[in-house]
């Protein structure tokens, strides 16, 4: 970092990072209250407590944002040598978002695994990729704690945090491409006019939230590698956990939305029912009549596997106990 401090692009890009972080880790919150209010008493034990990990590790990104912003704002203030020094909490929310971001690639690879009815090949590609991102994660978390500045960081293992924003953004790509493939496929192979917007809702889904953060990652990035004497990619940085913490939940909490979607564009078609299936407080006797000989399974594998796949493996641990 330079001896003049330019306030605008670093105790500014802090400020609008940690406002824009402490709004999205709000909506991160909202929509975890959403999905325990509506899924809470029927998703699979794995899924909740992945839900409540994501949750966790976000609050305590949130918690290590501030307190890097009561850095910079309270105790090191226009001082150029506070600036340049990396705070253990500047550290610690970069292991913090690689966990969010893994934990989200573990469950879009659980997804493209179950589209593919079992391709290894796709699913093992996003989770050494996502692990791989994670380790540079970790390895960037422990050379900003050995270094201590900017500096000594850039001159020395700049290129690991490069690394791991890179490897995050190959992973996003590699999982939109694979989602918007797959559903493609399945749209293109099942003759039901009202699953028809349902794929296309999941597919576009797939597209914008994989589009939204691998930008953000990207751009911020370009800001570590393009501005070596400015704050800019740190403010984008503690956006990105949030944006996927976000894009997570709400592909959770989106299953009731599709469902109401295939429901209201398949009338006259009963087999596509069964999306609307075991909502709470919803009496569907009329519907269970209609459907009831019909597996969920065979008649949208695609769908079913890519909303609430998790559902099903709940009844099966059910079913053996």
């Amino acid at each position: 970092m330079s001896d003049a401090v330019d306030v605008p692009k670093t105790y500014g890009a802090v400020l609008l990072g940690g406002l824009f972080s402490a709004w999205l880790g709000g909506m991160v919150s909202a929509q975890t209250v959403v999905y325990i209010k509506l899924y809470w008493k029927r998703d699979s034990t794995k899924l909740k407590s992945l839900v409540g990990a994501v949750w966790f590790l976000d609050a305590l990104h949130s918690m290590a944002v501030w307190v890097a912003a009561w850095y910079y704002f309270i105790d090191h203030f226009s001082a150029a040598e506070g600036i340049a020094r990396i705070p253990w909490s500047i550290a610690m929310t970069v292991v913090f978002t690689a966990l969010v971001i893994f934990l989200v690639h573990l469950f879009l690879a659980r997804r493209i695994h179950l589209l593919s009815h079992g391709n290894y090949y796709l699913s093992a590609s996003v989770t050494v990729l996502a692990v791989l991102r994670l380790m540079s994660a970790c390895l960037t978390t422990g050379t900003m704690f050995h270094y201590g500045t900017f500096k000594d960081f850039r001159d020395h293992f700049s290129w690991v945090f490069t690394l791991g924003l890179a490897l995050s953004s190959a992973v996003d790509i590699l999982i939109t491409c694979c989602l918007f493939v797959l559903l493609h496929q399945t749209r293109t192979s099942m003759h039901m006019p009202g699953l028809t917007s349902v794929l296309d809702t999941l597919i576009l889904y797939a597209f914008e939230s994989g589009s939204l953060t691998c930008v953000a990652t990207v751009v911020s990035m370009l800001c570590w590698i393009t501005m070596n004497y400015n704050l800019i990619f740190l403010g984008l940085h503690f956006v990105i956990a949030k944006l996927y913490a976000n894009t997570f939940l709400a592909t959770l909490n989106m299953r009731y939305m599709i469902r109401d979607s295939g429901r209201g564009s398949s009338a006259g078609n009963p087999g596509i029912i069964v999306l609307e299936s075991r909502r709470p407080g919803h009496d569907g006797g009329s519907h269970e009549m209609q459907s009831g000989k019909v597996n969920a399974l065979q008649i949208s594998v695609g769908v079913e596997r890519s909303v609430q796949y998790d559902e099903d493996e709940d009844e099966r641990e059910r079913d053996r106990k």
